[in-house]
């Protein structure tokens, strides 16, 4: 399974670039700030889209799973406000079961901590360690896009709630919930695709098994087509951002990876599991490395 650990270097190379997770050194200078404020603002209007979205996002798919994730949202959210050390709650509502849902506006800037978020390439975070979910630029998605973005943070915000405790960055069960979380987000993609989407799949699939090449290290998927973006425009409707052409390419790309291990791969439905887990694996801590190394 050696060569698997390399397959997807191409497909997720920007992927943690673009969704946070609990690997994200920033987490660890956010504090809950002392003094209470209700959320009244812009950022409860946020808060309620963010809902909104993940309730149109289960009316499209009837999934059970996107409907868990909306019931939490519903049920046990609260929006808080940043501030220069961390962030603000009620002091009422101050409960760990109680998802944070944090967005950030322009003004946020002015605070180092969310300035560094707002400036990098990342649009969701899903912060373990303060139970909070972090939003930006989410006037510039399409609704159903959107929609994956918010069920996306929000698989990890309901496997927080189940198993409280933030995971360890790379530990098994880390990588594993990101896989299970994208294999997720591929059964949603279908969903919202139809039989459109899984022509296109089946025949990306196809096109990329005659493609794979054996190098010294390993076998090497091709890069992305340049025309996914006009062909997922036509699938899904026009994207509404840059940011959004980025997340559809590898969200799609990852999906297409994944059913070519599913049809290829010579194992058990437990050993295909295993070699997404261990791609994925590979690729974070690639990711992490190169970090240090412009640090």
């Amino acid at each position: 399974m050696k060569f698997f650990y390399k397959i997807l270097i191409i497909a997720f190379l920007f992927a943690v670039t673009l969704f946070g997770s609990g690997c994200a050194s920033l987490e660890k200078t956010i504090l809950v700030g002392a003094n209470p404020v209700v959320q009244t603002d812009a950022r409860e209007v946020i808060r309620n889209k963010v809902i909104e979205s993940q309730r149109n996002l289960v009316q499209m798919t009837n999934n059970k799973d996107s409907r868990q994730i909306l019931q939490l949202l519903e049920n046990q959210s609260m929006s808080v406000t940043p501030t220069k050390d961390g962030f603000k709650t009620p002091t009422f509502e101050e409960k760990q079961e109680k998802i944070k849902i944090i967005a950030l506006l322009p003004s946020d800037g002015q605070y180092r901590v969310w300035r560094n978020f707002l400036e990098n390439d990342s649009f969701a975070y899903f912060l373990p360690k303060r139970n909070a979910m972090l939003f930006k630029q989410e006037d510039s998605f399409t609704p159903a896009f959107f929609g994956l973005v918010v069920d996306h943070e929000g698989w990890h915000a309901l496997n927080f709630h189940n198993h409280p405790g933030a995971v360890k960055p790379l530990s098994p069960q880390f990588i594993t919930e990101e896989r299970d979380n994208y294999e997720h987000g591929g059964v949603l993609l279908a969903a919202i695709g139809g039989e459109k989407y899984g022509a296109f799949l089946a025949s990306e699939v196809l096109r990329i098994s005659t493609l794979v090449q054996t190098t010294p290290f390993g076998l090497q998927f091709p890069t992305r087509d340049k025309e996914y973006n006009k062909k997922l425009d036509d699938i899904f409707g026009v994207a509404g951002c840059a940011a959004e052409k980025k997340m559809r390419t590898y969200f799609v790309w990852t999906n297409i990876v994944f059913h070519y291990i599913d049809a290829n791969y010579a194992g058990t439905r437990e050993q295909k599991e295993d070699a997404k887990s261990q791609a994925l694996l590979s690729i974070y801590r690639n990711e992490l490395r190169l970090g240090k190394e412009m640090n």
